[in-house]
């Protein structure tokens, strides 16, 4: 296995440099580690991310995306941490029960710090960020949208274009049409 910079790793464990020729290295952080076997990363985009790469289908050089709002600016560190979780799960919806007990709190308290610190419920805030998450794959990907929705958490695709149209005041295919996409 060789490290980013070629190296062979002394435990078996290092980031990708060969055999793909990918630089995995963003400003200083490397976003992909190959364990031998396995192939991980942080965020649930992760994944797709580096197989799309690895097809050669963009860039190694093309950023992974976050669709959380900025929480640098919020105190409470519960907070940031289910904000931080929710984007890793961004296509797998936790309940809110799960993801306050993720965290050490009951589902209540979490709302309530929620609403304190982001002035808006946990489900609002992540459904905006899995809104957010399906509107960059509209623009970057030739994707299905039923593919998109479900991947973005919906239950289904109307569910997905009901909420969309509520959050851009568009459908996902106008949305895509207007946007030059990929």
């Amino acid at each position: 296995m060789l490290l980013g910079n070629g190296e062979p790793a002394a435990d078996g464990v290092g980031f990708i440099d060969q055999p793909f020729g990918i630089a995995d290295n963003f400003g200083g952080a490397r976003m992909f580690l190959d364990a031998e076997a396995r192939i991980t990363c942080a965020g649930s985009t992760g994944a797709p991310d580096r197989a799309v790469m690895m097809q050669g289908q963009r860039a190694g050089t093309f950023p992974q995306a976050h669709f959380s709002k900025s929480t640098h600016h919020v105190k409470d560190e519960v907070v940031r941490r289910c904000a931080a979780l929710m984007e890793q799960k961004i296509n797998m919806p936790p309940s809110m029960d799960l993801l306050a007990a993720e965290v050490g709190i009951s589902a209540r308290q979490l709302d309530r710090r929620f609403n304190q610190a982001m002035g808006q419920s946990p489900s609002r805030y992540f459904r905006s960020m899995r809104l957010s998450y399906a509107r960059w794959r509209l623009t970057h990907t030739k994707d299905r949208i039923a593919e998109i929705a479900a991947d973005a958490g919906f239950s289904d695709s109307t569910h997905f274009h009901r909420e969309f149209r509520k959050s851009y005041g568009t459908s996902p295919s106008l949305y895509r049409q207007s946007s030059n996409a990929v």
